[in-house]
Order: C-alpha cells, then structure tokens, then sequence
C-alpha cells in the first residue's frame, strides 16, 4: 500500500491559534471568572470535547454569556454589534480572529463607509459570512454559488467583491467572471486564504492519482465539505471520515497491498487524528498480510502433513511385507528369547492377565520379543527418573517446565548472543528466539554485552514461529512485553496522578511525541511550558517530567497525552503560597525574565510573576527593556511594592551602587571645572553629557555674553566645551553648570560690534 499525504492537512494558522489560545485560557482560568466559547470555536467534535474536558464552556449566542466572564472569539470572526454586546457585559474578549479575515472586515468597513455595494462571495448562515456582512450592516449581497451570480442583478453603483477565505477557489472564478460583465464599476479582492487555495490544488492533484481517497474532517466544516466535492470529482472511491474508527466499513475485506490511498484533512483536523487514520490503515496492512502468511503457512503445514502421512502409509506398508517374507522357525524365535532373558530376566516374569493379553493380541511366537521390548521401555523411564530424582527436580517436572511454545504468548528467555540485526534468545526450543536489535536500541541502559557474558534472563512475546528449509524460526519482541508493563505503569499513574519521567523522540507539527518505556504520550506544544512553545526541536531527545492527562486504552490504538506546564503550574502554586506569606518590600530573589512588553519585563520569583518597570531595567534611558535583559535570563531582583488582593508585585532591578549620579556632590563640586559633549538642546538650554549617564543642564543665559534666542546659535549636538559646576544635589540627581564662566560661545561678530 501507497499513502499520499497532502502536505497542507490539518489546521490552518488562524485555526491552530484560536486552539491554543483557549488551551492557554483553559489553564489560567479561575473559578470565579468562568472561559466561554461564542460558538464552535473549531468544526471538530473530538477537539471540542477536549476543551470542555478543559472547562470551557461554549455559548451557542449572547445569551449564553455570563457578564464579567472571559469570551474566545473563534478564528472566523464575530460581527461588529457581537463585540460591542460583550464590551457591554464588561466581558474580556480573548479576539482569535484569523488575520485574513480581519483583513476582509476592514476592506468591507471601508467601502461601506465610502458609500459601495458589498458582495460576499460565501455560504448563507456560516460563521464567518455572517461576521463579514456584519461590517456592512448586514446588508451585503452573498452568493454561494455562480448559478446565484447569474440570476442576480445590481444597481448602478460602486461594488466590491470579497470571498469567505474557505470558498471554492474555482467557484470564486466563476462568479468573478460573470460579475465583471454585470457590473461596470467592480473592484474585486482575492480574499480566500493562500492555504485554502493550496489545500483545494493539492487534494485535487492527489485524488487524480489514488485509488481510494480520504477526505478526513467533520461534516459540518465548510472547508472539508469543499474538498471533499473536490476529491470526489477526481477519484470514484472518495470518503469523508471523522476520525479512524470509521475505516472499518470503508475500507471492509478489500486487499490493500496494491492500493494507493490518498489523504487529506480540512482545516480543522488535528495532527494526532490524521496520524490514527494512518496507524490504522498501516495496522489494517498488517493483519491483511499476516493473515494471507498464515493462509499460506496453513496451506503449506496441511501438504506437509500429507506428504508425511503418504511417507508413512507406505513405510507400514514396506515393514509389514518384510514380517511376511520372514520364515518363522523356532530357532528365531528362541534366539530372541535368550537376547530378552540377557537384558532383563524380569521380562520372564508376567502375570496372568499380561499373559492372558499377549496370547489374545498376538501369535505365541512373537510374545516373547514383545515382553522383552516392553521390559526394556519400563528399565530406560525407570533408570531416566531416578537419576532426575536425584538432583533438584524431578524428570516430571523438568517436562513440565518446557515451555510450549506457541504464537501470542510470553515466555521466560536468556540471551546467549546478538549480532547487527538481532538478539538471539534461548527458548528452551531446539531453534533460537531471535528479537530485532532496534528493541534494544531505546534503552541506553541496557548493556548486551554484560547481558550476554551473565546469561541475562527476560520475558519476550512471541511474535511468530515459522517453519523454513533451514528449519524453525522463532520470531520474539521484549519491546511488546515492556509495552504492557508501562502501559500499566502509566495507567496507575493517570488514576494517582502521579508525574512520570519520559523521553522526548519525535516532534510533530503541534506537540513532541514522548516515550515510556516504549508507550508514546503526546504532549502538545501548549503544555510543555507555561507559555506558548514555538520552537520545538530543542526538546528532542530531552528527558521531562510530565503528568499523564489522558489515557484511553482504545481497542485499536492506545491514546495517551501528557502535560508538563500542569506539573509546573502545580509546583508554582506551592512556591507562590509559601511566596506570599514571607514577601516583604526589599526582600531580594533570584529571578527568571518569562516575558517582555514595552513598558517592562516580567520576572518569575518562584511562583509569581513581578513587574519591572522599564524605568527601573536601567539607569540610562532605554525605548525597550530588551536593551538591557533577554527572555530567560537570569536577574537578581527586589520587591518594590506588592498587592496581595490583586496577586502583583512591583519589582526593582538597577543598583544604586551603578546610579552613574551616585555621589555626585564629591564628583563635581560646585565650582569645579568640568569638560563635556552637547547631547541635547531646548529653547530653554543644553544638557552636556559631563560623565557617562550624568548629564548637566546649561541654561542658555550661560552660554554666551549675549542673549541668545535658541543655544543652536552657538552649540551643535556633539560639540565638547568647557563649563563650572554651579549647583549639584545627590537628592534632586540635578546639575548645573555655566559655559560663559569659563569660556562663553557668543554667536559670530559679537567680538566685531563690542570691539
């Protein structure tokens, strides 16, 4: 089987962010200020359901929303009045409208402002028509399709034509083209979304080439409806599934080996439901061709059979007509008799019933050799049980404790060797068990060699035993055994929800996919710190600590995520209550900067976020607190003020000891003369930088001899001059110093007029 993937499956940009938004708000929320929903905030049940799980609530309209609560607008956008409703309701609006819907809000608002006809190229009553056509009032012409283009007529007046951004690309084309001859005075904007456009072009290219094509997404999405029409004009054999259970009666008894299969999502799958429906079409491969091998291993075991059977029907056949040809004399039949009474002279000894047994079942003259072969059977199995007694068990017990082996089942092993491909274990079978070396590869701790040298022991499933030319071959696997042992280990641990240690090995496009001894948890890119994670690769590889938040041992496919910004919101609401009952103002704590705005940074001080203010980042002027900290350093920090009603801190960073005006009373003495560099002019004065950070006012009546309109007169930024100190305070951080005192700048042909 051949799986085509189309590369644009799954969320858009617009969607994704709305997502993850509402995780995020999910897990900020507090009981007091409930998190809704203006509608599906995604055409997908399954993520619905886990937003819920979440505690979101959704509201179907205005009504449903509770005043003062917090409010996620869904990536397609809400109507002017809707927000106007919510800013009424003092509700907090959490605006996750796509970007290019918003851009096709302000292009209508602007032409309805400017006294032009709206067209919406869109379908009547969906979400996102209904925001657009809200911009205008709701008075907007909508056309679904270029049959209701053609049989629409406009007024002689300005129009413009926009698309919903999951619109029909083709459609749109059409309707474009019937507008133009209808209206002389169109202006047009391709607004359907780049990614749409794509999505529609690739599945269309995909479905040309597939034999069977799978549109994967909810049946009330408009984009996956689109595409789903799409594929179906392409390929004969197209469905529209919502998640992998539905594969069954689609897919059936039908081979799969020779098929290719084409598959793409709308816009509101998620990642890890296009990754099931492929685990389930490569799982249906599988066990189609395991079970054409086993038809195959049946049909060559039932030949076997019969050629053994034929082997032995004629070598029955052969040994009975020897007995025949044989002449039966007594001196045979006496020579026998001697080589039984040799053997064992008990064989001479028979009771009556035995006697009475061998005369009925036989002729008189071949009892004798059958007594003394029975004799001699009931020596061996007695000399065999007594020496197995003897040591630790018995000869009963070694039989019972070899193994049987068969398929499906887990017996106790030892390794005895391993090459580049496997690791070959004894079974106790006449053939070796062998496991594939990659097993061994995910565990860093396992050292074959010294598993080796020890005769390690291990439990292994059997996978397969196949009979081959070359003679039995046992196929088994320890990463299935450890699989079901973590798959209870990670169960206990999501019933006691206690934190589990994992390995991340994938990342994805939405989350990393972490190990478990084998089980992969996923672990999306919003839960794997307290903020958004954009960049995800470095992450590969690491070992966290995460709690499991959910497992579903679905008969098909085991679903297991995990979280690990739960775990470190629950260790800093431990820090913050021991936090806010020792806070004082000029405490000092060690801090990590989570996050910069324009106003200042915020610094996590074990649990709670403080403030700094950009004024208080540096001692210099700074525009933006990156000039002085970066996101993730670490900063020594004090508590300025606090609010524990209000749970915020007002944190200082910059020393006194680096105020470049510390002491500046002994630095600069009122009548010392100091040289410096014109930084800055007013009509009032000029500020000369005297040291670095210190600046010094000059009063423009103490620059010159003369009076002066503007210091640009006689002064230039950069220029150095020479001034006297006249006044200097430690308290008030002010300098003032007079040029003329020393040396003044008049402006020229003064000394010519006074001279």
């Amino acid at each position: 089987m051949k799986i085509m993937l189309a590369r644009s499956s799954g969320f858009c940009f617009g969607v994704k962010n709305a997502v993850d938004q509402a995780i995020q708000r999910a897990h900020d929320r507090t009981d007091d200020q409930p998190v809704f929903m203006l509608g599906e905030l995604i055409h997908n049940q399954a993520v619905l359901d886990e937003l819920t799980a979440l505690g979101l609530r959704t509201a179907a309209d205005l009504d449903g929303v509770e005043a003062g609560s917090t409010v996620i607008i869904r990536a397609h956008g809400a109507a002017p009045d809707v927000m106007q409703a919510l800013e009424a309701k003092n509700c907090r609006v959490v605006d996750c409208t796509c970007p290019y819907v918003a851009k096709i809000h302000r292009i209508v608002r602007q032409a309805w402002l400017a006294g032009k006809g709206i067209i919406i190229a869109g379908m009547h009553g969906h979400a996102e028509v209904e925001g657009i056509n809200g911009e205008c009032a709701g008075v907007g012409v909508i056309l679904d399709s270029a049959f209701a283009a053609e049989n629409s007529r406009f007024c002689a007046r300005e129009w413009i034509l926009v698309a919903q951004t999951t619109f029909s690309f083709a459609e749109y084309q059409k309707i474009r083209h019937i507008l133009e001859k209808k209206i002389a005075k169109l202006q047009i904007f391709d607004t359907i979304c780049i990614t749409t456009e794509d999505r529609q072009k690739e599945a269309c290219a995909i479905a040309r080439q597939a034999d069977l094509m799978l549109v994967i997404g909810s049946k009330s999405s408009s984009n996956t409806q689109k595409l789903l029409a799409i594929c179906q004009g392409q390929c004969g054999w197209t469905y529209l599934i919502e998640d992998a259970g539905q594969l069954g009666s689609i897919v059936g008894e039908r081979s799969l080996r020779n098929l290719t299969v084409g598959i793409t999502a709308g816009a509101s799958t998620p990642e890890r439901i296009i990754r099931e429906v492929i685990q389930a079409m490569t799982e249906q491969e599988v066990t189609q061709n395991k079970q054409e091998i086993q038809e195959e291993n049946l049909q060559s075991v039932q030949e076997e059979v019969r050629e053994t059977a034929e082997q032995t029907m004629q070598q029955e056949t052969c040994a009975n007509a020897e007995v025949e040809a044989e002449p039966a004399n007594a001196e045979v039949g006496t020579d026998v008799t001697a080589q039984g009474e040799q053997a064992d002279p008990s064989a001479q000894e028979q009771t009556p019933e035995e006697a009475a047994s061998v005369s009925e079942s036989a002729p008189a003259e071949e009892a004798p050799t059958e007594a003394a072969a029975k004799a001699a059977d009931t020596d061996s199995v007695d000399e065999d049980e007594e020496s197995m007694d003897s040591g630790d068990i018995s000869f009963t017990d070694f039989i019972d404790n070899i193994p049987q082996l068969k398929r499906g089942i887990t017996v106790r092993g030892t390794i005895i060797r391993y090459d580049n491909e496997h690791v070959y274990v004894d079974v106790r079978d006449k053939s070796e068990g062998r496991i594939p070396r990659h097993e061994f590869d995910g565990d860093p701790d396992f050292d074959l060699d010294e598993a080796v040298a020890s005769h390690k022991e291990l439990d292994v499933y059997v996978r397969n035993i196949r009979n081959s030319d070359m003679g039995k071959e046992i196929v088994l696997s320890k990463a299935r055994v450890d699989f079901t042992k973590y798959k209870g280990l990670i169960e206990e641990a999501f019933n006691n929800k206690t934190p589990i240690n994992v390995k991340v090995v994938n990342v994805v496009k939405d989350g990393v996919i972490a190990s478990y001894g084998g089980v992969d948890i996923y672990v999306h890119r919003t839960q794997l710190e307290m903020g958004i994670v954009e960049d995800l690769e470095p992450y590969r590889g690491q070992t966290l600590d995460i709690l499991v938040t959910q497992y579903d041992p679905d008969k098909k496919r085991l679903r297991v995520s995990g979280s690990r910004r739960a775990l470190i919101s629950l260790e800093r609401r431990a820090k913050a209550e021991e936090l806010w009952e020792t806070i004082e103002v000029g405490n000092e704590y060690d801090g990590i900067v989570r996050s910069l705005t324009d106003f200042g940074a915020f610094v996590d001080i074990g649990g709670v976020d403080g403030l700094v203010h950009v004024s208080e980042l540096s001692w210099n002027r700074i525009r933006h607190p990156s000039e002085v900290v970066n996101v993730g350093d670490e900063v020594r920090v004090r508590v300025k003020d606090f609010d524990p009603e209000r749970k915020r801190i007002s944190l200082g960073y910059k020393k006194a000891e680096d105020d470049p005006y510390h002491d500046v009373e002994s630095r600069f003495p009122v009548g010392s003369i100091v040289r410096g560099t014109v930084v800055r002019m007013f009509p009032f004065g000029a500020f000369v930088e005297i040291a670095p950070g210190v600046d010094a006012l000059c009063h423009i009546s103490q620059i010159a001899n003369v009076r002066l309109n503007k210091p640009n007169e006689v002064l230039s930024e950069g220029m150095e001059v020479d001034a006297r100190v006249l006044e200097v305070s430690n308290d008030t951080r002010r300098i003032s110093i007079s040029i003329k005192e020393v040396e003044p700048i008049n402006p020229p042909g003064y000394e010519d007029e006074h001279f």
